[in-house]
């Protein structure tokens, strides 16, 4: 909480939850029955996950929103899917300056994982589209037991910290 940085998240909330508001709102007037629509939210929208608080705000803001307009848009014949994939192995996410611990408890989802899902939600017309079974799997377990759950994950980053003494930083160290 205290390594938040205000000025992030604001951008973050911009990029991620206005961005998506700014695009569906332009298209609604243009998209016809039949149209499909596929919004990218996270695994992080998914779950309040440790380490990723800000971010994964701007991510539950994309799913409440797509849930809240998703009737209405399917009234009118149009398919609404919200995609939440785990942290991808992109370049991107390859060369960020640091690595969250939860990087390291779950395995990177693959880019063709996350295109073959999204090919497989456009013929199914789904609303969530999960990418791997652990992301089913956290979805599942955090309907049965959300506290539990936490706990469990805020143990295992605790346990991968102290196992890492570069984890005294104010950032998460760079990834490997």
């Amino acid at each position: 909480l205290e390594s938040l940085r205000l000025d992030e998240c604001r951008l973050d909330m911009e990029v991620n939850y206005f961005g998506t508001l700014h695009v569906l709102h332009a298209a609604a007037s243009r998209l016809r029955p039949g149209s499909h629509v596929i919004c990218v939210a996270s695994v992080a929208g998914l779950k309040g996950l440790p380490e990723f608080a800000g971010y994964g705000a701007t991510k539950f803001a994309v799913l409440g929103f797509c849930e809240a307009v998703e009737g209405e848009l399917r009234r009118r014949g149009i398919a609404l899917s919200v995609l939440c994939p785990p942290a991808v192995a992109t370049p991107m996410v390859r060369n960020l300056s640091y690595h969250p611990a939860l990087y390291s408890l779950f395995p990177f989802s693959d880019e063709r994982a996350v295109v073959e899902t999204v090919l497989r939600g456009m013929r199914s017309r789904r609303f969530l589209l999960l990418v791997d079974p652990g992301s089913r799997a956290l979805r599942l377990v955090d309907r049965v037991a959300p506290r539990l759950l936490a706990r469990y994950l805020e143990w295992r980053i605790q346990r991968y910290r102290s196992a890492h003494p570069e984890w005294r930083t104010e950032r998460p160290p760079p990834l490997r």
